[in-house]
């Protein structure tokens, strides 16, 4: 049975679900693959080790993806200034088979999860809400979207980095919390 969350309650129901028992894999999803999903997989690489996490892949994929393209330059310029190098991405298309390989799928926004639900119905129980785990440690972002900086400033770019930053140290937490080892 498809569960298509209200608003209101997403974070009622994002509550109720239980992270995958086992977690090898986790894909980052938003609509272009060029700023959120990517600048979430580059970070989850880059400040895993800090949380003990060695042995997770970290992939992102887009909705909406037509053609391959690299990152956005706001996304490469704030996350080289962070000590990100997101040279290498390129944007990639969500597809089944990805859907079925990864262990747990974590979107941007309440609308791209009901979409990847809709699209992959089999895999309802492992798709999440990226915006779950934030803590509002960062002042002025919402913690119920991670809102796309794609053609905005670099201020917004940054904002955004920074959400999704708070979002994944919330999640890693989370998952040393329910006793993950790691190596």
């Amino acid at each position: 049975m498809i569960t298509i969350f209200k608003k209101r309650s997403v974070y009622n129901t994002m509550a109720k679900k239980h992270l995958p028992s086992v977690i090898n894999s986790v894909l980052y999803i938003c609509k272009g693959n060029v700023c959120r999903s990517a600048m979430a997989e580059f970070i989850s690489n880059q400040i895993g080790s800090v949380y003990g996490i060695h042995d997770i892949k970290f992939c992102s994929r887009g909705l909406e993806v037509t053609r391959q393209n690299p990152a956005s330059e706001g996304a490469r310029a704030i996350s080289t200034a962070n000590g990100i190098d997101m040279s290498s991405h390129v944007s990639m298309p969500v597809s089944q088979d990805v859907m079925d390989d990864v262990d747990l799928v974590l979107a941007m926004e309440y609308g791209q999860m009901t979409e990847l639900i809709l699209r992959y119905p089999s895999s309802e129980k492992k798709i999440f809400l990226l915006p779950y785990f934030f803590d509002n440690k960062y002042k002025g972002t919402s913690s119920w979207i991670i809102r796309d900086p794609y053609g905005c400033s670099l201020d917004v770019y940054q904002n955004c980095y920074f959400q999704i930053r708070q979002c994944i140290e919330g999640f890693f937490k989370k998952l040393k919390a329910n006793g993950y080892k790691g190596d």
